[in-house]
């Protein structure tokens, strides 16, 4: 759902709730794009918070987990063409600075995959 989300934040994913949420008021390209973006997080990266650490060994760090979120969403935009590299680019480069190639290389196959 919309909701006015502190701190500059486009939107969450909430985990235990397991709903997205939005930032109101933003436009349509951009809530759109923050949509799949949280979408892609539901669908790469739910876990249950309650299961044991072992079970949760798995998931990417949360640098990766925006990087694969951001590309996702990227990418699916793109297909339908929706230019989002304004505002992607430099989120995915923030996120992935101080990654190794062999990091990011990991990530395309889940980016490909996901889009």
């Amino acid at each position: 759902g919309f909701e006015d989300i502190p701190g500059g934040s486009h939107g969450y994913y909430h985990l235990t709730e397991k709903r997205i949420a939005i930032q109101e008021g933003m436009s349509e390209l951009q809530t759109l794009k923050t949509a799949i973006h949280e979408i892609a997080h539901s669908k790469l990266h739910a876990i249950d918070p309650e299961a044991p650490a072992i079970e949760q060994a798995d998931r990417p760090d949360s640098r990766t987990r925006e990087v694969q979120a951001e590309s996702v969403a990227y990418a699916v935009c793109q297909h339908y063409g929706l230019d989002t590299s304004d505002y992607s680019f430099g989120y995915v480069a923030g996120w992935s600075s101080g990654k190794d190639l062999k990091e990011l290389k990991a990530s395309l196959e889940t980016i490909r995959a996901t889009a």
